[in-house]
């Protein structure tokens, strides 16, 4: 069951705009002996998902939520796996590196946490941060804060239903500076790849 201390943990949500250096701040906060955070925003969905599950009638135990969890956010155990653009996949100074954690120690740290606590978002969320801690290696004894790497702000009005007391780090950027770059990743990149020379020139013009 989840310990009494962590029931009412403080919780702040990280919020972004694109491309305004969210993960670069959380890669600053990433270790500290006083937070419980999972790296990057491999549950930038989870929300959305576990809307999707209740829905389907998917949440009737903590193991369905465990098997949904692992069907849909593999990242969470192995960092190479649906990495997106976390780069979780290429960490180390030879940039070849990932987080793995061991899938049974997960598992079992999980159902240990959950056992006995009702089945909602907010049990959720802790849980999962807990259970990514004890594997971790993490001393639990000193959390104090949960940091929650939300990402996108459309979904922050709603769980804070189920943290009240939470609190928002909104995070935005001078579009000026930011859609040059944009365009270059985001779209010319993309095209460059998969379009003719000609294609690529009428979609950059357009």
């Amino acid at each position: 069951m989840i310990e009494k201390k962590f029931k009412n943990i403080k919780i702040c949500f990280l919020s972004t705009g694109i491309g305004s250096g969210s993960k670069l701040l959380q890669s600053y906060i990433d270790g500290s002996r006083e937070v419980l955070m999972i790296p990057s925003y491999i549950l930038m969905y989870l929300y959305p998902n576990w809307k999707l599950w209740k829905k389907e009638n998917k949440v009737t135990s903590w193991a369905k939520c465990l098997s949904e969890l692992l069907i849909r956010h593999p990242s969470l155990l192995d960092t190479s796996i649906l990495p997106g653009s976390s780069d979780l996949d290429k960490l180390g100074s030879n940039k070849k590196k990932k987080i793995v954690l061991k899938k049974k120690e997960f598992k079992e740290k999980f159902i240990k946490v959950t056992k006995g606590e009702e089945i909602n978002f907010k049990n959720f969320l802790i849980s999962i941060h807990l259970a990514y801690a004890m594997c971790t290696k993490q001393n639990l004894n000193t959390k104090k804060l949960l940091i929650y790497h939300a990402h996108d702000p459309d979904y922050i009005n709603e769980m804070l239903t189920f943290f009240p007391n939470g609190k928002v780090i909104s995070m935005y950027r001078d579009i000026r500076k930011n859609l040059p770059g944009r365009v270059r990743s985001s779209l010319n990149k993309i095209n460059s790849k998969y379009l003719n020379k000609t294609d690529i020139f009428l979609m950059n013009i357009s």
